[in-house]
């Protein structure tokens, strides 16, 4: 009784088995789509913001400064003459600089990061997802965040100065970048920055 159980269900396996295996890999499949869908973040456009959704939370992003001045934009393509060094690079984020020095978070965040080097000056960090993160530096010696604050969008972290000394000769600005899956991104993704 055993062995012809065994047969049959050896002789099922042999006529259907690709079938049974497809079938488990299409449903995986499925599966899989259909979790890594629910997990995806959904850009939606409202007037001069940009929310992302996101499977917890949504975020609001404003501008960094307000009636900013782009002075040097985004590009990971193309070389940049940077005058201060006499080189040619790259500029993983964007340069900013208003009459107005006044720094601001773009999104709801937690600081995790504030720090001061010789070349980028004083950063602060704002983690707004697991996955995006914003950076703003060159910022004056007296912020106004520390490591652990809870901000909201539009709170200020402090004020523009002239500490990145690799960007000195631009005078004061607010070297800008945002950071997702840890890789610096163009922060025209979030910012509304076609009329700056």
């Amino acid at each position: 009784m055993q062995n012809e159980n065994k047969n049959k269900f050896t002789s099922f396996m042999k006529k259907y088995g690709t079938y049974c295996v497809a079938g488990v890999l299409v449903l995986a499949m499925a599966v899989t789509i259909i979790v890594a869908g629910a997990h995806s973040s959904q850009v939606k456009v409202n007037d001069n913001e940009q929310s992302v959704e996101t499977s917890t939370t949504v975020l609001t992003f404003g501008m960094p400064m307000e009636n900013a001045t782009l002075i040097k934009d985004y590009s990971l393509n193309e070389l940049f003459l940077n005058s201060t060094l006499g080189r040619w690079e790259f500029h993983d984020g964007i340069d900013l600089t208003s009459t107005d020095l006044k720094v601001y978070s773009v999104a709801d965040g937690v600081v995790t990061n504030v720090s001061e080097n010789s070349i980028d000056g004083v950063s602060i960090t704002v983690k707004h997802s697991d996955k995006l993160q914003s950076v703003y530096s060159s910022l004056s010696n007296d912020v106004l965040v520390k490591v652990g604050d809870e901000i909201k969008k539009g709170d200020q972290l402090g004020e523009v100065d002239k500490t990145a000394t690799a960007e000195s000769s631009d005078g004061k600005h607010l070297h800008f970048k945002m950071i997702e899956d840890g890789k610096s991104i163009d922060p025209a993704n979030y910012l509304e920055l076609q009329n700056k």
